[in-house]
């Protein structure tokens, strides 16, 4: 699949914890080579939205896309109360 970050996730990314940097460069080559979404670990579709999920990455989250066969990273963001999440993903 074709995998496109969003400037603004790149710059949450660079801010992250070096473990979630590690930990998100192996997600991004996972989704590039797989071909079905079911195969990514940890994976969650948000409720009520068509084309939006989630993955968890330890205690951070990533906000995601997927349209078309491709993938667009959107956000991260360290978990906090659970409302805060839902505040800020998926973007209105």
């Amino acid at each position: 699949m074709e995998v496109i970050a969003q400037k603004r996730f790149l710059k949450e990314l660079e801010k992250s914890p070096p473990q979630i940097q590690k930990q998100f460069r192996n997600l991004s080559e996972l989704l590039k080579v797989t071909n079905k979404l079911s195969k990514i670990p940890n994976l969650k579709k948000m409720v009520g939205y068509e084309e939006y999920y989630r993955i968890r990455l330890g205690g951070w989250r990533v906000g995601l896309r997927y349209e078309d066969g491709v993938i667009k990273i959107i956000h991260l963001m360290t978990i906090g109360p659970r409302g805060d999440l839902f505040k800020k993903f998926p973007p209105n």
